[in-house]
């Protein structure tokens, strides 16, 4: 058999004609695809029973029946129930639904590589679950699975070549319908194959570029103990109701009775601190004695086990009738508070600006300029306005740790949790981020709850010093009485050992 040229010019057309079919349904099907995936990943992530049970009927009728037979199914069947429906729509309906279940697969797995810090900066910041959905977790989920979903638009693309069963004029189809009616399929399929191949070629370049361009992120996942929300409510209404009100709200922030357990450990054991407003107290004491889980159930980031925790007089776990908080009241509370962490938690995917702006335009509801105005003075105060357009990996990590402390105080908290803000710095890096808290802690009223192994940086700014070991304080006083006579002796082995680790 030799190649026709003559016939080439004929079939053509045609084949064009399938080109435009077949792009038609591509990109209607795609559309289908990835904004139904989506929905059925965010379904299934918040985590309702009902939900869940939908998805997972989803997925395995639609991943476990043949495309072709789905395709025929409505194409014959339906119409003997008296639903009848062009080719062309039946076709996009079919292979949107049919990838939708795959591509759901994809962004919930590109959800869990995401670190849980950051969900932790959007509790901190008080936005809502659909501010952190629309503005945090749906863009960096996009963002991760862009690789993979091209993937599946190109085998979308590929697939449509099964729709000239039901009569679509796809390529395929076309290129099927001219060699039937003139007995020659050399060049309609041979042509048919050269333009898919052409075809496919942008959307692996595309791939190729967004895999090179998309940078990679950790996970650094937390796996949290299931803890009945009931026991710890009930444990906090005996809490609350055991101190007068008139003492409650003398504290800005008081622990009473505390503890926090995971699993079989015990990381708070019935701690009692309480901290008065405008008092800047440091925690200080060996790695895993406690510290940053304090910091952690103040911030309503875990739920104790027992105790309560009050905000200038409020308990953030129960109301005054005792029935534990919604999440309106929580955030209500929770709003007074602000918390800087060691990984600084800033959203990658937004600039220096956006970063700021973000909780004042949707949590305080202030204008863009507004908020805009009042990101570039704190910007100023931590020496940092050339760098409001820069993303977060284009900063070093005192910088982005300067970020970190402007974007918490824009929300002017009361109560400001700093959780081992330098460890993640080397020395000249972490001197610039002390250096603006200490301005913080001697220019301002806010209630400092410092976590930190910088025992000079601990002397100079506290007005306290609380020495945690084993999920207890077992010394407190000021730091002259803690840095000159500690009473414990573990309290002095403890400052010997810092001493020798180089942190004065």
């Amino acid at each position: 058999m030799t190649w026709d040229w003559s016939y080439v010019q004929q079939i053509l057309p045609n084949l064009i004609d399938g080109v435009w079919y077949t792009v038609l349904v591509t990109v209607a099907a795609s559309a289908i695809a990835l904004l139904g995936g989506l929905l059925l990943a965010i379904l299934e992530s918040v985590n309702t029973p009902l939900g869940r049970f939908f998805v997972r009927f989803w997925l395995e009728l639609f991943r476990g029946v043949p495309t072709l037979v789905l395709l025929y199914f409505a194409f014959y069947v339906l119409p003997e129930a008296g639903i009848t429906l062009p080719a062309i729509p039946i076709g996009i309906v079919v292979l949107g639904v049919v990838y939708a279940a795959y591509c759901s697969e994809v962004y919930r797995g590109s959800l869990i590589t995401i670190p849980s810090e950051l969900r932790d900066a959007c509790i901190a910041l008080n936005l809502s679950s659909f501010v952190t959905w629309q503005r945090v977790l749906v863009p960096l989920m996009i963002k991760r699975a862009i690789p993979a979903l091209l993937n599946y638009v190109l085998g979308m693309f590929r697939e449509t070549a099964v729709l000239f069963a039901i009569g679509v004029p796809v390529l395929m189809g076309e290129a099927n319908v001219v060699g039937y009616e003139n007995f020659r399929y050399l060049e309609p399929f041979t042509l048919a194959g050269i333009i898919y191949i052409g075809m496919n070629l942008p959307f692996l370049y595309f791939l190729s570029r967004s895999r090179t361009s998309m940078a990679n992120t950790r996970e650094f996942s937390r796996v949290e103990p299931f803890e009945p929300a009931a026991a710890a409510a009930s444990s906090a209404i005996e809490a609350h109701a055991s101190t007068p009100k008139s003492q409650q709200a003398m504290w800005a922030i008081d622990f009473e009775k505390v503890s926090k357990s995971f699993g079989a450990h015990r990381v708070l054991i019935d701690l009692d601190l309480q901290v008065r407003p405008g008092e800047k107290v440091a925690l200080i004491g060996p790695s895993g004695s406690g510290k940053t889980t304090v910091l952690r159930v103040a911030m309503t980031l875990e739920k104790p086990t027992s105790g309560d925790i009050r905000v200038f007089g409020e308990s953030i776990l129960v109301d005054a009738a005792g029935k534990p908080l919604s999440d309106s009241q929580e955030g209500r509370i929770r709003r007074r508070c602000g918390m800087v962490f060691q990984q600084f938690n800033l959203f990658p995917h937004l600039t220096v600006l956006q970063n700021l702006i973000l909780a004042p335009t949707t949590v305080l509801k202030q204008s863009g300029d507004q908020a805009e105005k009042s990101a570039l003075e704190y910007l100023r105060m931590v020496g940092l306005e050339s760098k409001v357009h820069a993303y977060p990996a284009q900063l070093s990590g005192g910088q982005q740790q300067r970020i970190a402390i402007a974007r918490a105080l824009i929300l002017k908290p009361e109560i400001l949790l700093l959780d081992e803000i330098t460890s993640a710095l080397d020395p000249e890096l972490a001197g610039e981020v002390l250096d603006v808290v200490r301005n913080v802690a001697h220019e301002s009223k806010v209630t400092l709850l410092i976590v930190t192994h910088e025992m000079r940086f601990a002397r100079e700014v506290s007005d306290r010093i609380a020495v945690f070991d084993a999920g207890c304080i077992i010394e407190q006083g000021s730091p002259d009485k803690i840095f000159r006579n500690p009473e414990r002796e573990r309290t002095r082995a403890f400052l010997q050992s810092v001493h020798r680790g180089g942190h004065w």
